[in-house]
């Protein structure tokens, strides 16, 4: 396609979108296609977790420091005792304070290469606040980089609006500490009062599973940045 037909279609699409019928059409289309495609997400996730989920936690008790499992992947341990049936990917936190840019080289040894970054307004230092995706062909996880101050524990998480705009969130929990549970056989590092820190997240029916929730829905946001995310490739 060259770049005059590029623009032609950028055009019509916009113009589609404008119209409230077929924009409603192109919404579901959408909708439906990002279903599909998580839910093949999801079978290779499923199929594979348990094989490589005690290499990621022995990677990242190798660093040395501070980290934890979070958003689907601490509900599934506290809710389920196991990895929710629908997901399709590890979610991990570290904190800002202990972030290294080379962090990244421990997860090659085990096959994880850092794919993409996302962050606010493309500032990578970490108190900034930012999340990275390693994937190792077959599962991948998403890396937040938490921030703590003033007894307060926030992180930014970023997602695509159906105009494909990058929205930054901020959201923010108490900081309790950390402790280690049995999960998967392991002693995995979670939020001291996991069920506190689900509940600020997904609400008081956290314990309830829900088919459709997306971080837009959180109860602990402390702010929204419709365009300021940044992504960035590597």
């Amino acid at each position: 396609m060259s770049i005059y037909d590029n623009k032609i279609y950028r055009a019509a699409k916009r113009l589609l979108k404008s119209n409230p019928v077929t924009g409603g059409i192109l919404k579901t289309l959408r909708r439906k296609r990002g279903e599909k495609k998580q839910l093949a997400k999801s079978v290779v996730f499923q199929s594979n977790v348990r094989k490589y989920f005690p290499e990621v936690i022995n990677a990242f008790d190798n660093l040395g420091i501070d980290y934890f499992i979070c958003f689907g992947t601490l509900l599934g341990a506290i809710r389920e005792k196991d990895f929710i049936k629908h997901d399709d990917d590890l979610e991990m936190g570290v904190f800002s304070d202990q972030y290294d840019e080379n962090l990244f080289r421990n997860f090659e040894k085990i096959g994880f290469v850092r794919e993409y970054r996302y962050s606010m307004n493309g500032s990578y230092m970490p108190n900034e606040g930012f999340v990275e995706k390693y994937s190792n062909g077959v599962i991948h996880f998403d890396l937040f980089v938490f921030t703590r101050s003033r007894g307060n524990l926030w992180c930014w998480s970023y997602l695509r609006d159906e105009s494909d705009t990058l929205n930054a969130i901020k959201l923010s929990w108490k900081d309790n500490g950390l402790e280690r549970i049995p999960f998967q056989g392991l002693d995995v590092p979670v939020p001291v009062n996991a069920p506190a820190f689900l509940e600020a997240l997904y609400g008081k029916t956290w314990n309830v599973p829900c088919v459709f929730w997306e971080d837009t829905m959180a109860g602990n946001i402390a702010e929204t940045n419709k365009t300021d995310g940044r992504f960035c490739k590597f």
